[in-house]
């Protein structure tokens, strides 16, 4: 048996590479934050034409985010910010070896990813509403 692997194995193997490359890229990395500039801008823009809860809806907590001021449909926050968490980890595994001697970096990816990280949970488990009450009004509990 030869000691090197087959060319499917090697094609799999390099794809994998440039799969795991272009994760953790600083180009991609760029493009998420330019897309979720331009979602803020739209959704800003937006909430002059709806309430804050139907605009955040639309542009923040959707995988997709289309209509409003929107001209086109694009990648809602939800997915853009799953993208850059990502984006995060992998490029910071990727370039450890380079980070050792810089570990303020280090720290400072790690706590971005930990507010993403609790971002997401705070999306999936909290149940959020408002209460609108006229003055002496009480809620109840």
């Amino acid at each position: 048996m030869s000691s090197s692997a087959s060319p499917s194995a090697r094609g799999l193997r390099g794809a994998l590479r440039a799969a795991v490359a272009f994760l953790g890229s600083y180009a991609l990395a760029c493009v998420v934050l330019v897309l979720l500039f331009v979602l803020v801008l739209f959704g800003t823009l937006d909430q002059a034409h709806e309430s804050i809860y139907d605009v955040q809806k639309r542009y923040f907590d959707s995988i997709v985010a289309s209509g409003g001021m929107l001209p086109f449909p694009m990648p809602g926050a939800y997915l853009l910010l799953s993208v850059l968490f990502v984006n995060l980890v992998v490029g910071t595994l990727l370039r450890l070896r380079r980070l050792k001697s810089r570990f303020g970096v280090l720290v400072v990816h790690a706590g971005i990813a930990l507010l993403l990280a609790g971002g997401l949970v705070e999306f999936h488990f909290s149940d959020k509403g408002y209460l609108t009450l006229a003055e002496g009004e009480a809620g109840d509990r």
